[in-house]
């Protein structure tokens, strides 16, 4: 079980690792509400700071399965 973030528009972003640069936590938002905002091929590896800067505020989900 690992926690989940849901942005400001309601779309999840889930851990993905651990950027080697910042020992930041990575997150990933697999399945956004607007199909437009899915890409092709590797994604950006978004840290927790910036998804938070970008998206936020953030709000925790309590758990998720990994």
């Amino acid at each position: 079980m690992t926690r989940a973030f849901v942005d400001r528009d309601g779309d999840v972003w889930v851990p993905d690792g651990i950027d080697e640069v910042t020992r930041e936590q990575r997150l990933v938002c697999p399945k956004p509400q607007n199909p437009g905002d899915q890409g092709d091929g590797e994604s950006y590896p978004w840290t927790l700071s910036e998804v938070r800067h970008m998206f936020g505020p953030l709000t925790v989900q309590p758990a998720v399965t990994a």
